[in-house]
C-alpha cells in the first residue's frame, strides 16, 4: 500500500474516532518518508488529543523547521496555540500568535479569524475582558456567516461568556442562542454541547430550573453521539443534582442508575 493509501486510511480512522489505529498508520508513513509533513501534522494533532503534549509539539516544532511551514503555518500555529491554552500559558500563546501574524500580513481573513478567536480565548483566561471581547468581535468582521457559520459559533459564544463576567441577565443569553444556532449549522456537536451546558446553568441560577434541565438533557444527548463516556459521566452527574435540587426524586435516582451503567 502506498503512503497516500496509509494516509487516507489513517484520517478514516480518526474521523471514527480510533486514534490509535489512526497513530499507529501516520508513524509507520513518517518511518518510509519523512518529509510526509500532513502524515507528521495529523500525527500531531492525535498526540495533542490524547494529552501527549510534549510529543506534540515535538512534532510541531519539527514541522516548523520545513517547507510545510511556508504551505500552513497558520494551522501549525494554532496547533501550538491550542497545546498552551491548555496548559494556561496564556502569555506565550497571544505572543507567538501575534508574532505570527506580524510575519504573515497576507493571510486569509478566515485565517485572521481563527486566530483572532484564540487570542480572545487567551486574554480571557488572563482575565483581560476588554481585549477578549475586542478580538471576539474583530474575529468576524468581514467574514461570511453562510460559509463560516463555525467561526460565528466561537465569536458568539467568546462574547457571550466575557459578558457573563459582568451580568447573567437574557440579554446574555442572546448571544449564547446565536451561538448554538451557527454551531447547528456547522453540524459541530462539541461546540453545541459546551454551549447547551452554558445555557443550562444560566438558566438555572435566573430561576428557570425547568427550562435549565431541559437544555441539559438536549447537551446528554449529544454527548452520549459523540460516545466521549467521560463528558456522559460527568453530564449524567450534573442533570441527576439539578433533578434532586427540584424535588424530583425518582427521575434523579434514574438517571444516577444510568451513571451507573456508564461507570462500569
Amino acid at each position: 500500500m502506498t503512503d497516500n493509501n496509509l494516509y487516507i486510511e489513517a484520517l478514516g480512522y480518526k474521523k471514527i474516532n480510533n486514534l490509535s489505529k489512526a497513530k499507529e498508520l501516520l508513524e509507520k508513513i513518517l518511518e518510509k518518508d519523512s518529509n510526509h509533513y500532513n502524515a507528521r501534522f495529523e500525527l500531531a494533532k492525535i498526540y495533542i488529543a490524547q494529552k501527549d503534549y510534549d510529543k506534540g509539539l515535538a512534532q510541531l516544532n519539527t514541522l516548523k523547521s520545513t517547507p510545510a511551514y511556508n504551505e500552513f503555518g497558520a494551522e501549525i500555529e494554532l496547533a501550538f496555540a491550542r497545546v498552551y491554552f491548555i496548559k494556561n500559558e496564556f502569555e506565550t500563546l497571544i505572543e507567538q500568535l501575534n508574532e505570527y501574524q506580524l510575519n504573515h500580513l497576507d493571510i486569509g481573513e478566515v485565517k485572521k479569524s481563527k486566530i483572532k478567536i484564540q487570542i480572545g480565548k487567551a486574554y480571557r483566561g488572563l482575565g483581560d475582558m476588554q481585549n477578549a471581547m475586542k478580538n471576539f468581535k474583530q474575529a468576524i468582521i468581514g467574514i461570511n456567516q453562510e460559509y463560516n457559520p463555525d467561526l460565528y459559533s466561537h465569536s458568539y459564544y467568546g462574547q457571550g461568556m466575557v459578558l457573563l463576567n459582568q451580568s447573567n441577565d437574557e440579554s446574555v443569553l442572546e448571544y449564547f442562542e446565536k451561538a448554538l444556532n451557527f454551531a447547528r449549522q456547522s453540524k459541530n456537536l462539541e461546540m453545541q454541547i459546551i454551549i447547551l451546558g452554558e445555557m443550562a446553568k444560566m438558566l438555572w441560577v435566573s430561576n428557570k430550573p425547568e427550562e435549565g434541565i431541559e437544555l441539559k438533557r438536549q447537551a446528554l444527548a449529544i454527548m452520549e453521539i459523540v460516545d466521549d463516556t467521560s463528558e456522559v459521566a460527568k453530564g449524567l452527574g450534573t442533570l441527576a443534582g439539578f433533578l434532586i435540587q427540584r424535588g424530583r426524586f425518582t427521575e434523579g435516582k434514574k438517571v444516577n442508575d444510568r451513571l451507573r451503567d456508564v461507570a462500569d
